[in-house]
């Protein structure tokens, strides 16, 4: 995943990402470390998360999702 695709993201998505995946060099943390480490309901880490991912998928393929993900994505909980 490419530094300018993360650039596009919000710093909450770009942070759970970073630390889900490893992508600052450290170890990649589970879902749970991360939801620990933010202070954050696992399950709000995991919407994040998965909003984070398709952002990128959009951003990286130029194909917007079905509109079921439009309410997910539009969400400011999970920005």
């Amino acid at each position: 995943m490419g530094m300018d695709v993360l650039s596009r993201l919000t710093a909450m998505q770009r942070e759970v990402l970073t630390r889900r995946y490893g992508l600052d060099g450290r170890e990649p943390a589970s879902t749970e470390q991360v939801a620990a480490e933010l202070g954050k309901p696992l399950e709000i880490v995991r919407r994040i998360e998965l909003v984070a991912l398709v952002r990128c998928q959009e951003l990286t393929t130029g194909q917007r999702r079905h509109e079921r993900s439009a309410g997910l994505l539009n969400n400011p909980e999970y920005q």
